[in-house]
């Protein structure tokens, strides 16, 4: 969490200025209550202190350490919660005391605490952020929340505090540790200790507040599907426990399989990155196993990168192991880098046949190999011992054949298109229609179905989205949610990939008539105005694909358009997927054939992940291929 201040001092009205001050002390004392105040000591810089935030180990007394900081403040406001470490300007640590304290007459500050919070979630950070309304009137207002991590989903206590605060006041927090236990932990408000609570503290400013959102997880193996999961639980990945497949992923040790308490360590210590490109990207990978983090890092990398590293760090070299295995073929063809001519002025072409034919001299290819690559022999420079790789053995990967090579290198050409995708998401009538015997409707199937499809497009994708259903407001049969543009990109205070996860999680049945067939040309013809050539450029369709012809063209006044509309030369795809058994899936996948795209009939979530390799297959396809 990082809540930034804009400045020491604010001009209020043009007439006088008002000051504001923020700061961080910290104590690793073993003596609760001297912690406490000698941390509080560092944060209170200047006079009235307006809020104090702390962040603590649970081995500590907490009473005590509250009376030690309340000595230095005069009990000024105060929220906080233990933690498994904490973050202070001289950098991490853990079994210590952080206080970040902000003050001056430019603030002003509400605080409130709920609990029994696993009781009624949503409500608990209702209550908590009421304190919002207390908060006297300034033009930049934020909301600090911190909450029991145990205590359940907390998405329901966000939905809670956003129930009062509206969408357009910023909310930041995070969750209390108890130093790896995971059994209980604690949240601080005032000179009370509480567990199962929620604290939260409203700071109002007569100058902006930023806050900054960041984390430090990184993509590793191939994805996996929930196929289970309660709340803030995962119990099955792919079919199979949740925790067998990632303790086979990361190869755990046997301990880790058996004792809580050396699963914990392992889960914490062990890191997989996709840092490995350079010698520089290892650097900063192995001080991951340097104090204070003292992790197990493992990559994957190459074997230059290794060589290029180890030669510049010989007192620290890295422990490097190929892969193994019975077949061949294990090294990865991705990592050769062919000598391609592709210019055709005389000039240009000359030089560099020149100077490919002294890339195969004696003393290039020595080059080539004391940088850490094979040269074109497949042979390896001489190594220290130290480096590990004289004893292992290399499985090449076969060449490819000129046939081989040619079909990769117009998969690879098209694999280098960003995505750029409208996608129509159903709300009508026909989305409240109960699809299990538990009551599951199709609505909750499609949000499901629309989130989890949404967490497959990488951050190249540019992406929109429509409300489908009719006469909706200005009298059209769909509604702009979000306009298309890249996921990362901020769209006010959140990611345009956040905000699509947040509508996508909020929509609820328009009680309308569905009128998709005149959307989907109204979408299709949006897209291809807009086309751009650097793209894949589709159109998605998530429905239950009841329609109403009262309301609506036909299939085939629909599939006639979009055939006098098609351009191969500037292709726009469209993509459906029918959630539920009603629809009319042969006339949406007609509408997809006209414009060479595709439709699946979607069953259950556990097909979305199918159907976007089978979708992204099919746009490798030309005429000639059949998709898998």
């Amino acid at each position: 969490m990082t809540l930034s201040v804009d400045g020491d001092t604010a001009s209020v009205n043009g007439d006088r200025a008002e000051s504001r001050w923020f700061a961080v002390g910290r104590s690793s004392e073993t003596a609760a209550r001297d912690a406490g105040r000698e941390a509080a000591e560092q944060a209170i810089t200047g006079a009235d202190p307006k809020l104090l935030i702390v962040f603590c180990s649970d081995s500590y007394d907490l009473t005590e350490l509250l009376a030690g900081i309340n000595e230095r403040s005069g009990e000024a406001p105060l929220i906080g919660c233990s933690t498994a470490g904490e973050i202070a300007t001289s950098g991490p640590g853990d079994a210590g005391v952080v206080v970040a304290a902000l003050g001056g007459d430019g603030f002003s500050v509400a605080t409130a605490s709920a609990t029994n919070a696993s009781e009624d979630l949503r409500g608990a950070g209702e209550r908590a952020a009421s304190c919002f309304e207390a908060l006297d009137e300034r033009e930049h207002r934020a909301l600090v929340l911190l909450t029991d991590g145990l205590s359940g989903n907390q998405q329901e206590i966000v939905r809670g505090a956003h129930a009062v605060l509206g969408a357009g006041v910023p909310l930041v927090g995070g969750c209390a540790g108890d130093d790896l236990k995971m059994t209980r932990t604690f949240q601080l408000a005032g000179t009370e200790v509480l567990t199962d609570a929620v604290v939260a503290a409203a700071v109002g400013s007569n100058a902006p507040l930023g806050i900054g959102v960041r984390h430090g997880w990184r993509r590793v193996g191939e994805p996996v599907l929930v196929t289970k999961s309660a709340e803030n639980r995962v119990f099955e990945l792919d079919d199979q426990p949740a925790l067998d497949i990632y303790l086979d992923r990361l190869k755990a040790p046997a301990a880790a399989r058996q004792d809580p308490a050396a699963f914990t360590r392992f889960a914490l210590s062990s890191e997989a990155t996709s840092q490995f490109g350079d010698p520089t990207s290892l650097a900063s990978f192995v001080t991951t196993a340097e104090p204070p983090l003292n992790g197990r890092p493992v990559t994957v990398t190459s074997e230059q990168a290794i060589i290029a590293y180890d030669r510049a760090n010989p007192q620290q070299t890295l422990a490097a192991q190929y892969p193994s295995g019975f077949g061949a073929g294990l090294g990865d063809a991705a990592l050769n880098y062919p000598y391609v001519i592709t210019t055709s002025g005389s000039l240009q072409l000359q030089a560099a046949r020149e100077f490919g034919q002294a890339l195969q001299t004696p003393y290039a290819a020595a080059l080539v190999r004391f940088a850490g690559f094979r040269s074109p022999s497949g042979a390896v420079d001489t190594t220290p011992a130290s480096f590990g790789l004289n004893d292992q053995v290399l499985q090449h990967a076969a060449a490819a054949t000129p046939s081989q090579a040619q079909t990769t290198l117009e998969i690879w050409r098209k694999l280098g298109l960003g995505s750029r995708d409208l996608v129509l998401i159903d709300t009508s009538a026909a989305m409240a229609t109960p699809v299990a015997p538990d009551g599951t409707t199709v609505e909750q199937e499609l949000t499901k179905t629309s989130v989890l499809g949404l967490s497959l497009f990488s951050d190249s994708t540019q992406m929109g989205e429509w409300q489908v259903a009719s006469h909706m407001p200005g009298g059209l049969p769909y509604r702009e949610l979000v306009p298309v543009g890249p996921l990362p990109a901020d769209l006010g205070l959140i990611t345009r990939r956040q905000e699509l996860e947040h509508i996508d999680e909020q929509l609820t049945p328009a009680r309308k008539p569905l009128a998709l067939y005149d959307t989907i040309l109204a979408a299709y013809k949006q897209m291809r105005a807009s086309y751009k050539p650097s793209y894949s450029n589709a159109v998605i369709v998530l429905t239950a694909g009841i329609d109403d012809p009262q309301v609506d063209m036909s299939p085939a006044q629909l599939v006639s358009k979009l055939h006098h509309l098609f351009n191969p030369n500037r292709k726009v795809e469209i993509v459906v997927l029918m959630i539920g058994r009603d629809g009319n899936f042969t006339a949406l996948r007609q509408i997809a054939d006209a414009t060479g795209g595709i439709a699946f009939d979607i069953t259950s979530p556990g097909q979305v992940a199918k159907a976007f390799i089978e979708g992204f297959s099919h746009r490798l396809c030309d005429t000639k291929c059949v998709a898998p």
